[in-house]
């Protein structure tokens, strides 16, 4: 039984339905509440022991905890940043990175023993503020992001600022690709967002603008968020990028989102053989959160929780997942108090079930006889496809794959429509991305949507 102090009366009914999930899930190993905004920020794994960074909250919560069991934990480090959204290991040791309020932005190194402040500068707010929010490893160095600014050090000690732009925002992951090394900008929420490269690692300029990007995220070890050749990245809407070689390629699938949405918090960080991804709502958001995992040929759904995931980790066998819940709503109630939950379940893909994905290509499109392709549609983790067509003239509609080494499409599969009568049919698809081709006799207007099952 989970116990939930004072609020348990006032909010019976939330904590029926997270007893509930606990027991669905498995153990609450970790479980906190405070009455200021609270935050596990990140969990990883580092030699015997599993870390949990708490950002906010009072009293004695903020702080890095740490476990050698999964079950008892211990506040190792209290005199630490309010944010703590960067982790890297580099020679032997943890990195974490952080900000503290508006006074400082930092980075603690830990060799399992001791905690050493080894990086320090003025401004550290979290959201693209100043704090560090992101830290990778390339070409035998450390580098960490902020706010306008890329640092690196050889030896995590001795740092040298390297790179800076003018966006005023933040830089909230790194990625290494067969091109270079890449730099993603964050928060604040606005488009275009920025990406920065690298190649010989001193000297940067930007690679791309991306202009229906409002913010990249993720946060994660740059050397854990590659899997089978692809570098996985997630943004504010809650979509998930891939990177294969040098080529962007369209999104590879995207999570739940509530309409108009750019405040999905999102993480994409490899597990063992899988690329798990977790999702929660932002601030002023109902909490909710999808936690997958991609294993380079199936993308699965292991849980769904009215908490927001903000992170998780493999430790010991299990999995943990870090969640968030807004007991009192600040923006409604005069005070407010935020519950932490660390969940442990046992890690057993067999037990997950397919992730489902529907997509609406479009709605009441006028086409002409010439037709009109809806895609690119990411396939990459899906087995099935099920289009629902509308049609008020009769047409053929083409099942197209991607053929990447002549770069075009290729028909797989034709459908015959028939003219005012929603049709329904599903097709086995082993291609990464998918088009859907729609030639109508005469001028129609069209509707039509793709549901992607996993398995």
């Amino acid at each position: 039984m989970v116990e939930w102090g004072r609020y348990q009366d006032a909010y019976k009914a939330l904590w029926e339905k997270l007893d509930a999930l606990s027991k669905s899930l498995g153990s609450v190993v970790f479980d906190a509440m405070s009455e200021t905004w609270i935050e596990p920020q990140t969990l990883i794994a580092y030699r015997d022991e599993l870390i949990l960074c708490v950002g906010g909250g009072s009293g004695n919560l903020p702080g890095v905890w740490v476990t050698t069991d999964g079950i008892t934990w211990k506040r190792k480090y209290a005199k630490v940043p309010s944010d703590w959204w960067a982790s890297q290991i580099f020679n032997g040791k943890l990195y974490l990175g952080g900000g503290y309020g508006a006074d400082f932005c930092q980075i603690t190194e830990y060799d399992g023993t001791d905690f050493v402040e080894v990086f320090k500068e003025p401004g550290g707010l979290g959201g693209g503020q100043g704090c560090i929010e992101a830290l990778g490893v390339y070409n035998n160095h450390l580098y960490a992001g902020r706010k306008n600014q890329i640092w690196r050090s050889a030896d995590g000690r001795n740092w040298t600022q390297i790179f800076t732009f003018a966006t005023n925002k933040g830089i909230y992951q790194f990625a290494e690709t067969a091109g270079g090394f890449l730099a993603f900008e964050g928060e604040p929420i606005s488009a275009p967002s920025k990406v920065y490269r690298t190649v010989d690692g001193l000297n940067w300029s930007e690679w791309a603008s991306v202009n229906d990007v409002e913010w990249f995220r993720s946060h994660s070890p740059s050397d854990r968020i590659k899997l089978g050749g692809f570098c996985f990245i997630g943004d504010g809407k809650g979509y998930v990028f891939m990177r294969e070689f040098d080529i962007w390629n369209s999104q590879f699938f995207r999570t739940f989102s509530e309409e108009g949405s750019n405040a999905v918090a999102i993480k994409c960080k490899r597990i063992g053989n899988y690329m798990g991804i977790c999702t929660g709502m932002g601030t002023g958001h109902k909490p909710k959160g999808q936690f997958l995992l991609w294993d380079a040929n199936c993308l699965r759904l292991i849980a769904e929780t009215p908490m927001s995931i903000i992170d998780f980790e493999l430790f010991m066998g299990n999995l943990y997942l870090a969640c968030i819940g807004i007991v009192k709503d600040s923006f409604n109630q005069d005070s407010f108090a935020n519950q932490l939950i660390l969940f442990r379940l046992p890690f057993n893909i067999a037990e997950s079930k397919p992730f489902m994905m529907t997509i609406p290509l479009f709605q009441n499109r006028v086409i002409g006889v010439a037709g009109y392709g809806a895609g690119w549609i990411p396939i990459l983790g899906f087995r099935d496809v099920m289009v629902k067509i509308f049609s008020t003239q009769a047409g053929v509609l083409k099942f197209q794959a991607f053929h990447q080494p002549s770069w075009n499409w290729r028909d797989v599969e034709t459908l015959n429509i028939a003219a005012n009568t929603e049709i329904h049919e599903t097709v086995t698809w082993r291609s990464k991305f998918m088009r859907l081709f729609f030639t109508p006799n005469a001028e129609a207007t069209v509707s039509l949507e793709a549901t992607l099952i996993g398995g």
